[in-house]
């Protein structure tokens, strides 16, 4: 199975409004996604 994203990794840093929604619109193109949180507690 491929996808134009296949190969691609994104970082997703935002938490507020966009990223949330943006990321698994990018995991659906089979981009690898790795999520940074912060370490108090995670998204909110």
């Amino acid at each position: 199975m491929t996808g134009p994203l296949q190969g691609i990794r994104v970082i997703r840093i935002g938490i507020f409004i966009v990223a949330p929604f943006v990321a698994p619109m990018l995991v659906e193109f089979l981009a690898d996604m790795m999520k940074i949180a912060p370490h108090d507690g995670g998204s909110p």
